[in-house]
């Protein structure tokens, strides 16, 4: 689940889903946990793509999120 979940905000850098719109798309619905998890604005998910190729701090969001950790 993480891998795809990280496949969707990478495949997103270039065209992410606009706020309010995530009940309509699997993208959507992503960004919309992600940046609620990581205290964030809806625009700036594809930034955890930049800081790290690895996608390092966007995986940790990911497992917290979908409850793999605490």
């Amino acid at each position: 689940v993480t891998d795809i979940w990280t496949t969707v905000v990478a495949g997103c850098d270039d065209d992410p889903p606009i706020e309010g719109d995530e009940d309509d798309t699997l993208a959507g619905q992503v960004f919309n946990r992600i940046s609620a998890e990581a205290d964030m604005p809806f625009e700036e998910v594809p930034s955890l793509v930049a800081d790290a190729p690895d996608y390092t701090e966007l995986r940790k969001i990911i497992a917290k999120v979908i409850k793999v950790v605490v």
